[in-house]
């Protein structure tokens, strides 16, 4: 009968993601599992490889872009529905920014490495098809969307890898992120009368 686990997988990822944060893609599977107080061979039984553990650390969580923007849009009034897009968004973000630091410390060599199965590019594009929607509704001025949700999401993933490196605070924060989005709201408002700014 095989001993019980003492540790388990999500908190070995854990202790990885922390180390591959800190250390960047050149950490051993040695000190990955002397931090996590199991042996290399533990470590290669439950995910195969290096490899296998690094993209199991970096995975970016499950999150479908449009069921996320659906739900975040829902308001009938288009500035606070455009607001709750984007502290949507940067929700996701803020969840993934862990795996995301590795990623951009890795440059070129980790890409084969660090493949980006959910992808970033998604929830842009996600943002984008949202947009258009929303400009067909006449819920957004003529503008292009492809660089307004190029800019929104470049800036809400600044902001949550910014919260990963400096710690919370108030200027990363949901209510900075509705201020942002009030902000932007001025330039994209179609500008009729059942628009509104929220309060």
């Amino acid at each position: 009968m095989p001993r019980p686990r003492e540790i388990d997988d999500e908190q070995i990822l854990t202790i990885a993601r922390k180390l591959l944060i800190e250390k960047g893609l050149s950490v051993s599977t040695r000190a990955i599992a002397s931090a996590a107080g199991v042996s290399e061979g533990v470590l290669f039984q439950r995910f195969k490889s290096k490899n296998g553990l690094i993209r199991a650390a970096l995975r970016l969580p499950a999150v479908a872009p449009e069921a996320l923007l659906g739900n975040a849009a829902g308001h009938v009034d288009p500035a606070r529905a455009f607001e709750d897009v984007l502290v949507a968004l940067f929700g996701a973000f803020r969840q993934s920014a862990h795996a995301t630091l590795p990623r951009l410390a890795a440059g070129p060599a980790g890409r084969s490495v660090l493949e980006d199965p959910a992808g970033w590019a998604a929830f842009r594009t996600a943002l984008e098809t949202h947009l258009a929607a929303e400009q067909r509704r006449g819920r957004l001025r003529p503008t292009s969307v492809a660089d307004l949700a190029f800019l929104l999401t470049s800036a809400l993933q600044h902001a949550a890898l910014v919260e990963v490196v400096a710690g919370p605070s108030p200027a990363v924060s949901e209510l900075a992120v509705r201020r942002m989005a009030r902000a932007v709201w001025v330039g994209v408002d179609p500008g009729d009368e059942q628009s509104s700014q929220p309060g």
